[in-house]
């Protein structure tokens, strides 16, 4: 019967069914702004939920006007508990300050770190705090607190979450049952079920790669504008949001050359692409130039910035960067694989450290299984290039944060880089699984009747790691 359920065909179901179930748990069990940076993603949906779209510079400092409710209130529910984990949530009280009249009106310049981000990114979490705006002019008589504002936003998010990944398992002709792991990693849907635009950067990459999944190995699926306008659109929001996920539009060069008619052919989806990927980049640019300077008195400072001082130190020491990497990996592996897998609230509610290392490799032997399964022919080269265009995106997020975030933490030229968290490392966290393409273990009686009896009990330990994780969650903020 399980192994019925776990075909091919069912395994995108499977996703959505485990995906809200536990999804709409571990958001309402997660207290409030209780989320890496949930508190600036929210902040900046809020404003977009308002029509507003462009910042102001304050003298250097993009922002927005915001409501000192919404202020208070985040500052608040950050400090609440974070820190000290023996500290609980009360129930009573939030349930108090969600039927207790808010007043919106009183507003202050506020300059938070997502202020400057691209709109695209929080639309979502923006459309659900509209919707939630809607349900209480209807039931409660228009009042909402910045709570039932932050649950609407999460749960738009979620819905979000749920629809994209389940549409690429749907889609991709391997790794369905990697990427159903992947999807429901307690770590992703900790992501999904709030706020942050982490969410829609994870969701992406399961898509995007279930599209070009699709084009590579389904040989009744055809190349045409319309699945090259939605390649070239979740291309330009990483562009614009996180470029450092683009390597993995690399694996577009895989399509078989028979998937094109002729060379105009080819010449014309290349073409669309590109300028869909230019003009949404040029377009969404355009509301910089509209951005109010105020000033207010205060001095501007003519000191070369951390990260310029960083990039003059890169170019004295070529090598400094890869060193930094490797030192850091090497002191924090366990604390990207912990922050990958499974630790919630402010990264300050982990779960035993064994819980991770099964989950983590749970993925792989799912995907050592799958890909021995995997009746489609992969080159030698995709799958290096599988490796290598992780391995880019790898990179890039330690590069980012040596240019940015390192300077300010430990200094410009530092052989540590911080601020890299694991959940960085989520989005096609399924795609180097290619590697694993073989034809060996099937021929053998005895490993492949093994690899049988897994496809069919896999799931019941993910399902169990995620109820021990959801189990922590109780403890650490409500019992």
């Amino acid at each position: 019967m399980m192994k019925k359920i776990l075909e091919d065909r069912n395994i995108s179901k499977i996703f959505v069914i485990s995906a809200l179930f536990f999804g709409l748990i571990i958001m309402m069990m997660i207290p409030p702004f209780q989320v890496p940076d949930e508190a600036q993603h929210f902040e900046k949906a809020y404003v977009i939920s308002q029509g507003k779209f462009i910042p102001e510079n304050h003298d250097g400092k993009v922002g927005f006007y915001l409501s000192k409710e919404i202020v208070d209130t985040v500052d608040n529910y950050t400090k609440e508990v974070f820190g000290d984990r023996d500290k609980k949530m009360s129930y009573s009280s939030l349930i108090l300050s969600d039927r207790l009249p808010v007043d919106y009106g009183n507003v202050k310049f506020v300059n938070f770190s997502t202020a400057g981000s691209n709109v695209a990114v929080h639309i979502v979490p923006a459309i659900g705090i509209v919707c939630g705006k809607a349900v209480a002019k209807i039931t409660q008589g228009g009042h909402a607190s910045v709570s039932y504002l932050l649950y609407f936003a999460r749960f738009a998010n979620l819905i979000m979450y749920v629809i994209l990944v389940g549409l690429a398992i749907k889609l991709s002709p391997i790794l369905k049952k990697t990427m159903l792991l992947v999807g429901i990693m307690p770590q992703s849907l900790f992501m999904a079920s709030s706020a942050s635009y982490d969410c829609l950067m994870i969701a992406l990459s399961f898509i995007s790669l279930g599209i070009i999944f699709k084009l590579i190995f389904d040989e009744s699926y055809s190349l045409n504008i319309k699945n090259m306008i939605c390649l070239a659109v979740f291309a330009t929001i990483y562009l614009v949001s996180k470029p450092i996920y683009l390597p993995i539009f690399l694996l577009l060069f895989f399509i078989p050359k028979n998937k094109f008619e002729d060379t105009k052919h080819f010449m014309k989806m290349a073409g669309i692409f590109c300028l869909m990927i230019l003009a949404g980049y040029l377009l969404t640019r355009i509301p910089g130039l509209f951005i109010k300077n105020v000033s207010t008195g205060s001095a501007a400072t003519s000191s070369v910035s951390l990260t310029g001082q960083q990039i003059a130190y890169l170019k004295a020491h070529p090598f400094a960067f890869f060193k930094a990497v490797f030192a850091t990996c090497s002191s924090d592996a366990i604390y990207y694989i912990s922050t990958m897998v499974a630790t919630f609230g402010l990264i300050d509610t982990y779960v035993p450290q064994f819980i991770c290392y099964l989950y983590l490799l749970l993925i792989i032997i799912t995907g050592i299984v799958e890909m021995s399964k995997c009746s489609y022919e992969i080159s030698w080269v995709m799958q290096i290039s599988s490796i290598l265009c992780y391995v880019l995106s790898f990179l890039g997020i330690f590069f980012a944060m040596y240019l940015t975030w390192a300077p300010q933490e430990v200094g410009v030229g530092s052989d540590l880089i911080t601020g890299v968290q694991g959940r960085y490392f989520i989005p096609a966290l399924f795609l180097p699984m290619m590697i694993f393409k073989n034809k060996a273990l099937c021929k053998n009686k005895y490993v492949n009747e093994v690899m049988e009896q897994y496809d069919n009990y896999f799931m019941a330990v993910a399902y169990a790691i995620l109820m021990v994780c959801i189990m922590f969650i109780v403890i650490r903020f409500w019992i």
